[in-house]
């Protein structure tokens, strides 16, 4: 027993032990590699980088089954497969909701729809980016929290939105800046087209602002509102009225969700908040569902 004492004792001085200051940083840059890798993601399977390494670098047809859209988010679907299933050995609780089932029973639906396919082959081909798309959903929504998930939006958000910028102003034919003489001038950015630039600028500005909101540093929350100021010109640029509205839709949901927390803590009952929130939301599809072909 003296003996084992002693030999631990011997290891115990003789072994690095990491203080509490490194493992704090290890997280820390295990936590930004994390969130960089969502918002790589992200950038990928909006295809913003792949529509611009096709059209204005190799100079190729805008095809989504081409190589700059393929490989890009293979690979990123390959190593989201990868966390995922380290996600699953870690702890296989997590994987077993609700969510996850509904999810796995849409991709298999999707696979098997090579039954039945017109073009089978095709169906085939896109099958492993499908699978990686789902791969990333599930492991950046059940891995990364809240605030992780809010970094990496904001992230990405922020270089398409100034990658796009600068296309606009420095190169407005390939950014759509530009009068043609036949239609109005529209923003697009490092997209195809003003339908997927208007989408991203309102996923965008919504991250800003709670980038913003949850910053501590005043230099860094006058940079996140700058951004959004940005990213709220483009919108207006592409012209899009869906980006509208859904940014209109964004912002009533965020004042209707700080209204209810503002009113349970005055005493309302959550019950009743509810209730009020289900009416007016009922009373906003009701009213969208009437007069969508005006709206579209």
């Amino acid at each position: 027993m003296e003996r084992l004492c002693g030999r631990h004792l011997r290891l115990s001085k003789e072994t690095p032990v990491a203080t509490a200051d490194e493992l704090t940083a290890h997280a820390r840059r295990f936590e930004l590699l994390r969130v960089l890798f969502a918002a790589l993601g992200i950038l990928v399977f909006t295809n913003g980088p792949s529509v611009f390494l096709a059209v204005r670098v190799v100079h190729t047809d805008l095809s989504f089954d081409g190589w700059a859209f393929t490989y890009p988010m293979r690979l990123v679907g390959l190593a989201s497969i990868g966390l995922l299933a380290r996600t699953a050995f870690g702890s296989l609780d997590r994987m077993a909701t609700f969510a996850v089932g509904a999810v796995v029973i849409y991709v298999a639906w999707s696979l098997a729809s090579v039954t039945w396919s017109v073009v089978p082959e095709a169906t085939g081909y896109r099958a492993p980016t499908l699978i990686g798309v789902a791969a990333f959903g599930l492991w950046y929504g059940i891995e990364l929290d809240l605030r992780e998930q809010l970094r990496a939006t904001s992230y990405a958000g922020l270089v398409s939105v100034l990658a796009s910028a600068m296309l606009v102003l420095f190169k407005p034919r390939w950014g759509g800046g530009y009068w043609d003489g036949e239609r109005d001038i529209h923003y697009f950015g490092i997209f195809a087209s003003t339908n997927s630039l208007g989408p991203v600028c309102v996923l965008a500005a919504v991250s800003f602002v709670a980038s913003a909101i949850g910053s501590t540093s005043i230099a860094t929350r006058i940079g996140w509102m700058v951004s959004t100021a940005v990213a709220t010109w483009l919108l207006i640029g592409t012209r899009s009225d869906t980006a509208r509205v859904a940014l209109a839709l964004a912002l009533a949901t965020t004042g209707l969700v700080v209204l209810a927390s503002m009113a349970q803590r005055r005493g309302a009952s959550g019950r009743r908040v509810a209730s009020v929130m289900a009416g007016v939301v009922g009373a906003v599809l009701v009213l969208g569902v009437w007069n969508f072909w005006t709206i579209a």
